[in-house]
């Protein structure tokens, strides 16, 4: 039996479930494919569940363990997951939490759809390489492209079932990028310049997803992005507001961690692997101005601080900003 039930399958809930096994409470992480297994780390208080669930299964896995606490932390497309694990809970009588993504910051170069099939009918009236990024679910949309075997470049997880659908669907050799994220600004670019790309389709994966890193490829290559929407705005609360929920909840202290880092002469080019790392892991960069705008990624809160007191303070005020 588990104390609380994570529907994980993003960083957001990763983070949650490792926090709460780290507190010596009992959780269980649901996760839809293999790749979410491997991210995380079994321990006697932290369970892996790999496979998706129809709602009729939720009910019967959470009669069977009879959780605590349910917490959706599954992507923020993930419309109709996340109305089965809610009918699921409520049918169950089951407390819920939905932990939402912020939005990414919008782009007045790009072009905003609703769906698939519109980026699709937009890009049919356009010449040009495109690099869709959205992932293998929905990739047979974009064969109505009347060339698409050219001309979409599809960018999809590194498992084997994926690449199987993938080449079923015609998208095969150099236009199958299989790989894992997160992507860089620098891998983005890369590849939007190796394809020859003047579109790429993504969707609003937030700061978290990397959202940003890719509308500052796209402009860094002259490229148009094509943003699908996101689904209506739902209710729920931010993964910080849901970390400080849970140590309320369960009666446990936020204790964030903190690593202080050198950089070298001042540029990302001069760090160790070793600091590249800690950087890259980080929710939270302190440090001066010239410092933090050497190394910060557009996804990580900044705070321009240089005073010891001053950043300690805001470390202790902020225990749910972790890592640091």
């Amino acid at each position: 039996m588990y104390k609380v039930v994570v529907f994980a399958g993003t960083s957001e809930g990763y983070a949650l479930s490792e926090l709460i096994a780290s507190k010596d409470i009992s959780v269980c992480a649901c996760v839809a494919t293999e790749y979410g297994a491997v991210r995380l780390s079994q321990t006697t208080r932290l369970s892996v569940r790999t496979g998706r669930m129809t709602e009729c299964e939720m009910a019967d896995f959470f009669e069977r363990e009879k959780p605590e606490l349910i917490i959706d932390a599954t992507h923020p497309y993930a419309v109709e997951v996340t109305k089965n694990i809610r009918s699921a809970a409520e049918k169950a009588k089951l407390s819920y939490v939905r932990v939402l993504r912020d939005k990414g910051c919008e782009s007045q170069s790009a072009v905003y759809v609703d769906s698939a099939k519109e980026a699709v009918d937009y890009l049919k009236e356009t010449h040009g390489n495109i690099l869709v990024t959205t992932g293998s679910k929905e990739l047979h949309v974009f064969t109505e492209l009347p060339d698409y075997e050219d001309r979409v470049f599809a960018r999809v997880l590194s498992l084997a079932s994926v690449a199987r659908s993938c080449e079923e669907l015609g998208f095969s050799g150099k236009n199958l990028i299989c790989m894992q994220g997160p992507f860089s600004l620098d891998m983005n670019i890369a590849m939007l310049r190796q394809y020859q790309c003047r579109y790429l389709v993504t969707k609003d994966s937030g700061k978290a997803g990397g959202f940003e890193e890719k509308l500052l490829a796209a402009a860094a290559c002259d490229a148009t992005p094509v943003v699908i929407g996101r689904p209506p705005e739902e209710e729920g609360m931010s993964l910080n507001d849901c970390k400080k929920f849970l140590a309320e909840r369960f009666g446990f202290v936020l204790k964030p961690k903190v690593s202080l880092v050198g950089i070298g002469m001042g540029t990302k080019e001069t760090l160790t692997q070793k600091a590249q790392e800690v950087l890259l892991e980080a929710q939270l960069i302190i440090g001066a101005k010239r410092m933090v705008e050497a190394v910060a990624k557009p996804a990580q809160k900044q705070v321009v601080e240089y005073r010891a007191e001053e950043i300690a303070a805001y470390i202790e005020s902020h225990p749910e900003e972790s890592p640091v």
